[in-house]
């Protein structure tokens, strides 16, 4: 995710340039809808052997159907459009109208170009939607340096008694993190402390618009933490100076932009 935010925002330029001169936006507005079923892969690729999948879908995921397609033996397929690209999927692997694929499949070569042309350009639309949604809650946060995207704590071994924290934080300030310091505590499954206020330490640099994360082992010698909640965050910059912040629920990415980074990332 290093220099993530400047990527970020160039992909919004480009999308908004790209989809506003590629697509014409035709009198057929008929769209197809789909969620991919937990658990299954798309794939980038469809040849008359199958799909190659390589993309796992760990969450029902909503899609643009754009096509349908039969292979070796009527093996049907969906031809889907996911975050600005084109992917292919088992039909037996979304949720869709039943009558979806046969409508699709039978349409005349024109049919099916325009309704491929108007999914692709919704999906961008969608997409940038999407983009900016995330790029302006991370401008949103610059004044605060840093956000968490993640922060988890989990099980050392199941040979020994400990528990360990991970933090993963973007810097979308302007000034280059020396050090950083975490302070939290931790609590167990009826939400009681488990011990005293912990702080841990951890080593940059990290530079405007990239990421750091940082893993600290056997905070607890104790297997019975279930998470951690964070009660302040201590910077050192480079050029000296020093800030802490308390307010740790508004620099944590919210779950639903942190999908949309993760999805970007990914792909």
């Amino acid at each position: 995710m290093n220099q993530f935010i400047t990527i970020l925002i160039f992909v919004v330029c480009f999308n908004r340039s790209y989809s506003q001169e590629r697509f014409e936006i035709a009198t057929d507005t008929t769209f197809a809808l789909g969620v991919v079923k937990a658990g299954r892969f798309i794939g980038k690729t469809n040849s008359s052997s199958g799909i190659y999948s390589d993309k796992y879908i760990s969450d029902p995921t909503a899609v643009l159907i754009i096509g349908a397609k039969r292979g070796y033996d009527d093996d049907k397929s969906f031809e889907i459009y996911i975050n600005g690209k084109i992917r292919y999927v088992r039909a037996t692997d979304i949720d869709t109208h039943p009558d979806n694929f046969d409508k699709i499949y039978n349409w005349s070569d024109s049919t099916k170009d325009s309704f491929r042309q108007h999914g692709i350009a919704l999906g961008d639309r969608i997409y940038e939607e999407k983009l900016e949604e995330a790029s302006s809650w991370l401008k949103s946060k610059k004044s605060s340096d840093i956000v968490i995207f993640k922060k988890s704590v989990y099980d050392e071994s199941e040979y020994t008694d400990g528990t360990g924290i991970k933090y993963e934080v973007m810097n979308v300030g302007k000034k280059t993190i020396k050090y950083i310091t975490f302070n939290f505590t931790g609590y167990n499954a009826v939400d009681d402390k488990v011990s005293i206020l912990k702080s841990r330490k951890g080593i940059g640099p990290i530079d405007p618009g990239e990421s750091g994360g940082y893993t600290f082992e056997y905070v607890w010698f104790t297997d019975i933490v279930e998470y951690a909640k964070t009660n302040s965050i201590k910077l050192q910059f480079k050029d000296g100076s020093i800030r802490t912040l308390t307010n740790i629920s508004s620099i944590t990415v919210p779950d639903k932009i942190k999908q949309i980074l993760e999805e970007i990332e990914e792909d």
